[in-house]
């Protein structure tokens, strides 16, 4: 099945639209079980659900899940551009760099640094999903097929 390409590997290139369709409808899934299996596994405790660690736990577990198949996308639409999926290992470096920096100088504003720590995430989604695939193929493999799937 070519839909099952979408998921699975991480080489490759994948276009906006596979990109766009392969991470949302991992989001959908997870979101989904997430709302079936928390009712069920951790049952409303006094102070409702936020007060439940199980809930919590349940809530991690099913949004970390999907991760590999995330980073697999992510990976083959950098592909896509003619970038290594080793680009998706800078963005938790500048991350605990930027939380390092809000440490250090908490006394400042706190908003400037909020901001400056959100840049990076918000370059990165721009990369992902706004510039356009090279048309050429390149080192990752002839470009990917127009349309939903692989």
């Amino acid at each position: 099945m070519s839909w099952l390409k979408l998921y699975w590997g991480w080489t490759g290139r994948l276009n906006r639209l596979q990109f766009i369709l392969g991470s949302y409808s991992l989001s959908f899934v997870s979101t989904l079980a997430m709302m079936a299996l928390v009712p069920m596994l951790a049952p409303p405790a006094p102070g409702g659900f936020v007060a439940n660690n199980a809930a919590w736990t349940v809530i991690a577990i099913t949004q970390l899940v999907p991760l590999p198949w995330q980073l697999s996308l992510f990976t083959r639409r950098l592909h896509d551009v003619n970038l290594s999926g080793r680009w998706l290992l800078v963005l938790p470096a500048i991350v605990v760099a930027d939380l390092g920096l809000i440490r250090v100088w908490a006394a400042f504003d706190e908003s400037v640094w909020e901001m400056l720590l959100f840049l990076p995430m918000l370059a990165g989604m721009v990369l992902v999903f706004f510039a356009p695939g090279r048309p050429e193929p390149n080192r990752f493999g002839a470009p990917p097929r127009a349309g939903w799937l692989p």
